[in-house]
């Protein structure tokens, strides 16, 4: 702004040396122009503050929690949303919670990001996680209590999971959960699932104690069952490690635990400045499966690639852009 006066003083500095050279102008004529110059020139910068904040208008913010799997996804939707809606993307990356990130959105402060629709019926609606229809429930009620509108899912499931080296699961001829009934096994849980509602239906519905489970950091899991200190350990159906052929994740065959569908969660004041929004994230609607999670979760954790690499080989795989 300040440049912009200044330019405007420079201007008329040379008219009005122009003027004193020329001897066109009297003294009053002087003051009349130096006048209006100054009136242009705050003028011009209204102008320019007016430009600069329908720009800020433009701009769509997308949020993404502090993990490898939110910040992808938030990332294949920044693209989608840079190439096909015209508006430009800011990033807000590495919110620290899921009610960090839900604030933000109710806030403003953040227009979308991912979530996963058992976290939001058990974590934030605080509801029974064995409600059959959990989709519907939490669309209809995050419309109704908080303005915010899920769209379609991305198609995989991120749930809870119990993982077991392969090697000794084959050894114990053990491929889903319901095995590990007469099968003990050396047991790890991390802090957060072990205080979980899953725990407590896992054991529930399929007569399990878990109660002599060892807590650890979760970063520690998968490492414990590489040296044989643990056999059994809680995990997520998509991490990335999975990925590797040495481990095996345990089907849920009683269907004990709630879906953790992902999908984009977007202020309803959002989607009605920027209606296109809909119609390009439903682009992404059922294109990632489990596998392919785990395989863009190994990329970024275990292979050292870009999330931004990441996302942008995943859209092209899928002729979702074309950059």
């Amino acid at each position: 702004m300040l440049g912009i006066f200044l330019r405007n003083e420079i201007f008329l500095l040379l008219i009005l040396e122009i003027a004193e050279n020329g001897s066109m102008f009297h003294l009053k004529n002087r003051s009349i122009l130096f006048f209006s110059t100054f009136i242009l020139s705050v003028c011009l910068m209204i102008v320019h503050l007016v430009v600069k904040h329908s720009k800020g208008q433009d701009t769509i913010v997308v949020g993404a929690k502090n993990c490898t799997e939110q910040q992808i996804l938030s990332e294949i939707m920044a693209q989608m949303l840079e190439t096909h809606s015209g508006f430009k993307v800011r990033r807000k990356f590495n919110l620290d919670s899921t009610y960090i990130c839900f604030h933000a959105l109710l806030s403003g402060d953040i227009d979308l990001y991912s979530e996963y629709t058992g976290t939001a019926l058990v974590g934030i609606l605080k509801k029974d996680p064995q409600l059959s229809n959990v989709f519907e429930v939490v669309k209809e009620e995050f419309e109704t209590r908080y303005n915010l509108v899920w769209l379609s899912s991305f198609g995989f499931n991120n749930t809870y999971a119990l993982v077991m080296n392969r090697a000794r699961a084959e050894a114990l001829g053990i491929t889903k959960i319901s095995d590990l009934e007469g099968n003990p096994c050396k047991i790890a849980f991390d802090l957060e699932f072990s205080a979980r509602a899953e725990r407590l239906l896992l054991e529930k519905t399929y007569s399990l104690d878990f109660s002599h489970a060892m807590l650890m950091n979760h970063a520690l899991l998968y490492l414990s069952l590489k040296n044989k200190s643990n056999e059994l350990v809680n995990s997520y159906s998509t991490d990335g490690a999975i990925f590797s052929d040495h481990l095996l994740l345990l089907e849920d065959d009683k269907n004990a635990l709630p879906a953790y569908l992902a999908a984009p969660l977007v202020r309803k004041s959002a989607l009605q400045k920027f209606p296109q929004m809909e119609i390009i994230l439903s682009k992404l609607s059922q294109q990632i499966s489990n596998q392919e999670m785990q395989m863009m979760n190994y990329q970024v954790e275990i292979k050292g690639k870009s999330v931004h690499n990441v996302a942008k080989n995943f859209l092209l795989r899928k002729n979702l852009v074309d950059f």
